[in-house]
Parts: C-alpha cells; sequence; structure tokens
C-alpha cells in the first residue's frame, strides 16, 4: 500500500459502520483504536446500557485490525477501503459482526460444509412530489423483474451498480420487484 494514500478501515458493527481514515505509516500497521463508548451509540445519540461497552468499563480502546485482504479501491479519491476485525483485550469483541458470523458458520464448517453468505439491498426509489413531499417514482406502472428506464427514468440504480462494480463488489444483477418504486 502506498503510504502516501490514506486508507479507511472499517469495522462492521451491528447496524452501523465505524471508520477512520489512516495515513501514511498508521495505514501500514493496519490497526486503529476505537473508544469503546461508540458501538452502543444510536442514531439518536442515545447511549444503549449494554454491559462492557460504556462507563462501566471506563471507555477504554478496542483495536480495529484490518483485513488486508478485504482492501479494495473506495468512492473517494486516493481512499483504499477495508473491513476490520473487532479485538477487545486482545480477544475478538463479542459485538463484532465479523466474529459472529465466524461463530455461526462453525456448526456448519465442523461438518465439512461451506456456508455461503450474500447481501441484497432493497429500497424504494423517490421523488419530490407537487406538495413538496417524497412520493415513489412516478412510472407507467409495476414491472415484476422491470429494468432499465422503465423502472429506473433517473438512472439511480445504475449510478449504484456503477460505483459497486468500481469498488469491486461482485453484483450478480438488480431488477424491479413488485412496487412500483422500484
Amino acid at each position: 500500500m502506498d503510504p502516501s494514500q490514506r486508507s479507511r478501515g472499517w469495522g462492521i458493527l451491528g447496524p452501523l459502520e465505524r471508520g477512520k481514515y489512516l495515513f501514511g505509516d498508521w495505514a501500514s500497521t493496519g490497526m486503529a483504536a476505537f473508544c469503546i463508548g461508540v458501538y452502543p451509540l444510536t442514531h439518536d445519540k442515545e447511549i444503549l446500557a449494554i454491559p462492557r461497552t460504556q462507563f462501566d468499563v471506563g471507555l477504554h480502546d478496542v483495536e480495529a485490525m484490518l483485513d488486508r485482504e478485504s482492501l479494495r479501491e473506495g468512492w473517494e479519491p486516493n481512499t483504499l477501503v477495508g473491513i476490520a476485525d473487532v479485538e477487545l483485550h486482545g480477544e475478538p469483541a463479542p459485538w463484532d459482526t465479523r466474529n459472529a458470523l465466524r461463530e455461526a458458520c462453525r456448526p456448519w464448517k465442523d461438518m465439512g460444509l461451506e456456508p455461503q453468505v450474500a447481501f441484497e439491498l432493497e429500497f424504494y426509489l423517490l421523488e419530490p412530489g407537487d406538495d413538496g413531499d417524497w412520493q415513489p417514482v412516478s412510472i407507467p406502472g409495476h414491472r415484476v423483474y422491470g429494468t432499465g428506464m422503465a423502472v429506473d427514468p433517473s438512472g439511480t440504480i445504475d449510478d449504484v451498480v456503477n460505483a459497486a462494480l468500481t469498488c469491486g463488489f461482485p453484483v450478480e444483477s438488480w431488477c424491479s420487484e413488485y412496487d412500483n418504486a422500484a
């Protein structure tokens, strides 16, 4: 990794991402420290009472250890993006979703099976209505498994797919489902 490039190590924890830009020598270490107190913090800045993640333990740091095999070109110039494993006192953090997934897959692996994991994005395309409120995009009608301008007149989905491909994500397909908002 070029030390002049910044890299962002991501630890995906529950529904919230946590990240930092790392520069120069810091990026080469592949480790970033995060205050443990950010993990029980909600979008509304409410701190949930989750034992071992806040004031009851003194708000110490946890370490995010970058998985170098996950590094990809980012969507921002001169930025690499990677995923991290979060450690607490040198052990996998109990709320680290990557660790939770490994533990959930272990029984299948012990039986000689290889679990397959993927993600699916679902969302509604909206546009401003005459009254200023948001409404589903205006298309002639629903199109189950529709594609192209017939279901995405603004090209938003193409933009999302192209950004994902640029970042190295494998994309199987995209299509609309039943609702008229794609």
